[in-house]
């Protein structure tokens, strides 16, 4: 949370830039996943920030849990280290190398559906 706001050691943003997308593992210590991503929701300045939950749990009620508190995707982590390691790498191939981001600090207009043009 000190880094995402850019408080104390991390107040220089040359140094620690203002991520786009956040991986959350669910069971952090100290602070749920979950309740990260409730606060991140209430943070306008995090309005643009991806965030995607990462658990071993398959649990429906968890999953949806992670998208009511504002996942933009839930990755299921697995216990071996080479299938986490092609989790991970679907995770960058996507969200990094194919995904479009909006710029930090940038209001993204919506345009209702069918109304593209007009």
């Amino acid at each position: 949370m000190a880094y995402l706001l850019g408080r104390g050691a991390y107040a220089d943003r040359k140094t620690y830039p203002e991520p786009n997308i956040l991986l959350i593992d669910i069971n952090m210590p100290r602070v749920n996943g979950l309740e990260l991503m409730s606060w991140l929701r209430t943070q306008p300045e995090f309005e643009h920030l991806v965030a995607i939950a990462l658990s071993g749990s398959a649990e429906q009620d968890e999953i949806n849990r992670a998208y009511q508190m504002g996942a933009n995707s839930y990755l299921l982590k697995p216990s071996a280290g080479a299938e986490l390691e092609k989790v991970i790498d679907a995770f960058y191939q996507y969200w990094i190398c194919s995904n479009c981001l909006p710029r930090i600090g940038c209001a993204v207009e919506r345009t209702p559906a069918g109304k593209e043009g007009l």
